[in-house]
């Protein structure tokens, strides 16, 4: 029986020649047949399907309330649709997440990435909706009403879907590298429930979306694809600015993998034009260089770094404030140990472990370039989000600064799972408990936002509160879902581990 393997591994799709192109038959029918064979291959028979199944029903059945700064990106939309302009002077008013320039024109002082990523789906959605309605209040109207729908329309498309493509994918590689399939099934759970970002994934913030591209750049890297790293990371930055932060984890990720020589740093450089030009365009279009981000001239509510103080991007201070760095890492509003435990677990499990040989070659320096990364990248950014006052996040539930780099951290624990002592492997399944408690409790009330408090406590009594009949319901079937992908997950390592030691 064929085996299909998707584009990114597959010579039928990207490495064909000519004669294995006319082979095929000519045209590209052949070639469209092959990708939505390995597809579909890839979500049947992956070991971890069923957590990418539940992670998919999930998202699709629910659309949270989301605030301000989903609208910002909204209105960008809405703009380009209406007015054929980036302005947003008819729309500021809809979210406290603006820019005004020196000639008093309003912007979102969002990264530009998810809006004009998502503006052709947005626009396909706009003209449904309101085509045929004769004046511009009437279409406002009807676009204000249907707007969370179309953004959760825009985050299951531009975020979810891929999000999960990259995750089968990123397990397919850590199976080949001969990861145990509970530390895959561990990895997957961490991946799609256990981090911030996914608690973003069916809103429009753009964390989730910038987490997915970082993925991609991750996965480009490890089969040394120099043009497609590029790209992504291009895409991370215009998702989310601090995303340029990466760029030095990642030069030494490229080194490390050989993809800084002559011809495929020339491709990295070509991949990573495309989303240059198009962020450099946006920036001298709206703010009068290539090189003045939004912040310069954002909202001034936002502004709380003193003017005699030296800022970076107008709100970052240079060296982080201890208090804030201490309640990123444990506090219970924000705190990885709260939010997502298991983070941490990782990373001294890794730390430990990088320096052992007890495996093969490969697996080991995938672990030791794979740690650098996803540990210096993560150490960075907490570094960035000290450096900020809001370092909260404008009151969500986790610390979504940090969100494009947690998942990287759930690729350690396949890594060293055949390495570490029993307890450990257990601690790890402990310590997600924590942050799959959370995701179940977000989902149940469908509401990202949450008060400097406690995140669980906040969480626990919001689906308690008054009328608690539809959170328990959601709570109930979440909870449902995980059950049955746990229990099917249990019989499969269980039959993998009997296949593997035989009969006594």
């Amino acid at each position: 029986m064929p085996q299909w393997s998707l584009g990114f591994n597959s010579p039928h799709i990207f490495a064909m020649s000519c004669g294995q192109t006319e082979a095929y038959g000519s045209g590209g029918s052949c070639v469209r047949g092959e990708l939505v064979k390995s597809l579909a291959c890839l979500f049947i028979r992956s070991p971890v399907r069923d957590w990418a199944w539940l992670f998919l029903a999930i998202n699709l059945l629910f659309t949270f309330y989301s605030g301000a700064n989903p609208a910002a990106r909204w209105t960008m939309m809405v703009a380009m649709a209406e007015d054929h302009s980036l302005r947003i002077d008819k729309y500021y008013f809809h979210t406290c997440d603006w820019s005004r320039t020196p000639d008093g024109h309003y912007y979102s002082n969002k990264a530009p990435g998810p809006s004009l990523i998502g503006y052709p789906l947005f626009w396909l959605l706009d003209r449904s909706d309101t085509s045929e309605i004769p004046t511009r209040a009437l279409r406002d109207n009807i676009r204000t009403a249907v707007r969370e729908n179309n953004l959760h329309t825009l985050a299951v498309f531009t975020q979810v879907i891929p999000f999960t493509l990259v995750t089968l994918l990123l397990i397919r590689e850590l199976q080949k590298l001969g990861a145990p399939l509970a530390g895959l099934h561990i990895a997957a759970v961490a991946l799609f429930f256990g981090n911030t970002a996914s608690l973003f994934m069916n809103t429009y913030f753009g964390h989730s979306m910038a987490a997915m591209f970082v993925l991609f750049t991750l996965l480009s890297v490890h089969r040394r694809w120099a043009f497609r790293a590029g790209l992504f990371f291009g895409l991370a930055v215009m998702c989310d600015y601090a995303d340029i932060l990466l760029v030095l984890p990642l030069a030494i990720a490229l080194a490390f993998k050989g993809l800084l020589r002559q011809r495929k740093l020339v491709a990295f450089l070509a991949g990573g034009a495309g989303p240059g030009l198009i962020f450099a365009a946006y920036h001298k279009i709206c703010f009068g260089s290539p090189f003045t981000l939004s912040t310069k001239y954002v909202n001034p509510e936002f502004i709380d770094v003193p003017t005699n103080e030296t800022a970076v991007w107008g709100v970052l201070r240079i060296l982080p404030k201890t208090n804030i760095l201490k309640k990123l890492l444990y506090s219970p509003e924000r705190g990885i140990a709260y939010t997502q435990l298991w983070v941490l677990v990782a990373i001294v499990a890794t730390l430990i472990v990088v320096g052992l040989r007890n495996s093969n070659y490969w697996e080991r320096v995938t672990l030791r370039w794979v740690a650098m990364f996803g540990i210096l990248s993560l150490s960075v950014m907490v570094w960035m989000n000290a450096c900020f006052n809001g370092w909260h996040g404008g009151l969500t539930c986790g610390p979504r600064y940090l969100a494009s780099t947690l998942p990287i951290c759930a690729l350690l624990i396949a890594l060293t799972y055949s390495k570490i002592p029993s307890w450990v492997r257990q601690l790890y399944v402990v310590t997600l408990i924590p942050s799959l408690l959370l995701y179940v409790l977000v989902f149940a009330c469908k509401d990202v936002l949450a008060p400097e408090s406690p995140l669980h406590e906040f969480y626990f009594n919001a689906t308690f509160a008054a009328s608690p009949g539809p959170r328990l319901f959601r709570m109930s079937l979440i909870m449902l879902g995980m059950g049955w992908a746990a229990y099917r997950a249990y019989q499969s390592v269980s039959q993998s581990s009997l296949l593997r030691d035989g009969p006594e």
